[in-house]
């Protein structure tokens, strides 16, 4: 693609499409985006986004303004992805997470310099392993768009360094567990490589396909970059607030302080690191977990716990299991304090916890920690997952759990190769090869001629695999 969508005409027309697909598929949406068939919001005036522009002072690219003419944000793009930010929540990084910056100024060997050690035609080719490459110095001037689901880092980012001769900037996508960033030449190919993966993953759709580069036009390697155009000094911007002080800022006498000091909180929660805890803040955070504040403040402690916890945080979070408002929290918490600290309060409460079904991250968490620990009891529980009527990935989750930590566990997937449910036979197909037992391959030639197409194919994979092992 080399060109971008720069027309609320193009816009609507795309984002239309997208919000009727979302829609049709089993993700849950209020009644009132159902009954309107969107997904976005009423459109920004040209005064909101002159507001705007003047709050950052810089303009902004011509993509993201006929964006948020079309709507003033948008509910939904991905898994990892909440919202797109309307006008007024449009934000610096450095303004927003100044602590999410310091990571990286610690952990500055991870990062790249300009161009990253490649060439600038190289650079700016946008080709897959390219555009992971980034200048870290960008990173911290950099403009967010959007907000992450709860206890993830994701996130949308424009780069006022890099602008193409149309006005363009540069976009990106940060997520923790890919390498780098992924570099986008703007907003609109970015929001077009989100859509493509939506039709993947959501839709199954084989037929979409990649926005990479290299692109033609303003886009190619070889023409011009400059720096976003200045308007003015923008806002003032506030100081940084240590993580002592946001917690304590969680029990202010003020909601909205609460509230606030819980957002910035949750975008800290990252994987534990036993040289940076706190362990003064374990018995506070311990209190506002199990006190009656709103949610956010809540898993604000919650996964503060987890980040900056250190052993004597596991009995709280444990006990916090039992509370249905943030026990999907307490998983995540867990998730990552488990990794330097082993207990038996754990795995006895994941095991009680995972008693009842649950929503799909904390089970598939859970399932992964119990694993961990060569859980026993997890062979229960991974069967009676795997025979329920649950999302696919749980199932698989709980299928190769089954087939890693049970010695019965070839029989049990072998029968359930003829279950009448399509899904279970699929998830049996596939762990199956977990087992390494080639006494499965005359199980899984048999499956061969299974109606479900999808059952099919792991039944193949596994058989390969089998095989050739």
């Amino acid at each position: 693609m080399d060109r971008t969508i720069t027309t609320t005409t193009e816009w609507r027309k795309l984002l239309q499409k997208w919000s009727d697909e979302w829609l049709g598929t089993n993700n849950k949406f209020s009644p009132c985006v159902r009954k309107n068939r969107w997904l976005g919001y009423k459109p920004a005036t040209d005064k909101q986004i002159a507001a705007l522009q003047k709050r950052l002072g810089y303009s902004l690219p011509p993509s993201l303004c006929a964006f948020l003419k079309t709507s003033n944000g948008w509910r939904r793009t991905s898994s990892f992805i909440l919202r797109i930010r309307s006008v007024t929540k449009i934000q610096w990084l450095e303004v927003e997470d100044p602590q999410f910056l310091d990571i990286w100024d610690e952990f500055e060997e991870t990062c790249f310099g300009k161009y990253g050690g490649i060439s600038r035609k190289e650079y700016f080719s946008y080709t897959p392993k390219a555009s992971e490459v980034f200048d870290k110095n960008h990173f911290k001037t950099s403009l967010l768009l959007s907000d992450p689901v709860i206890g993830d880092s994701s996130m949308y980012l424009l780069n006022p360094m890099i602008v193409t001769e149309d006005g363009e900037w540069e976009a990106w996508f940060y997520a923790h567990w890919i390498p780098g960033v992924k570099r986008y030449p703007s907003f609109s190919h970015l929001i077009l490589e989100e859509y493509e993966s939506f039709r993947l993953t959501e839709l199954n759709n084989k037929r979409a396909k990649r926005v990479v580069g290299p692109f033609k036009g303003v886009y190619a390697p070889d023409k011009h970059r400059y720096k976003a155009e200045c308007l003015g000094p923008g806002k003032t911007r506030p100081r940084q607030l240590t993580i002592e002080e946001l917690v304590g800022q969680l029990k202010d006498l003020s909601p909205k302080i609460r509230k606030e000091a819980a957002k910035q909180l949750i975008r800290e929660f990252k994987p534990h690191d036993p040289n940076k805890e706190y362990p003064l803040l374990v018995e506070p955070l311990s209190d506002i977990l199990h006190s009656s504040l709103e949610y956010e403040v809540r898993c604000a402690a919650t996964y503060m716990l987890g980040t900056y916890g250190n052993e004597e945080a596991i009995e709280p979070l444990v006990r916090g299991l039992e509370d249905s408002a943030v026990a999907s929290a307490v998983v995540g918490a867990l998730f990552y304090l488990n990794i330097y600290y082993k207990s038996t309060l754990i795995s006895d409460g994941l095991c009680r916890y995972l008693s009842v079904p649950r929503d799909c991250t904390s089970t598939m968490s859970a399932i992964h920690i119990l694993e961990e620990y060569c859980e026993p009891r997890l062979e229960s529980i991974a069967l009676r997952i795997l025979d329920s009527d649950t999302d696919k990935q749980v199932r698989f989750t709980a299928a190769f759990a089954l087939a890693c930590i049970s010695d019965s566990a070839t029989d049990e997937l072998i029968h359930r190769l003829k279950n009448k449910n399509a899904g279970i036979r699929e998830a049996a197909a596939a762990a199956i090869r977990k087992t390494e037992e080639h006494r499965a391959i005359s199980a899984l030639k048999e499956a061969l001629a299974d109606k479900d197409p999808n059952v099919r194919m792991q039944v193949e994979i596994s058989l390969q695999f089998l095989q050739d092992n």
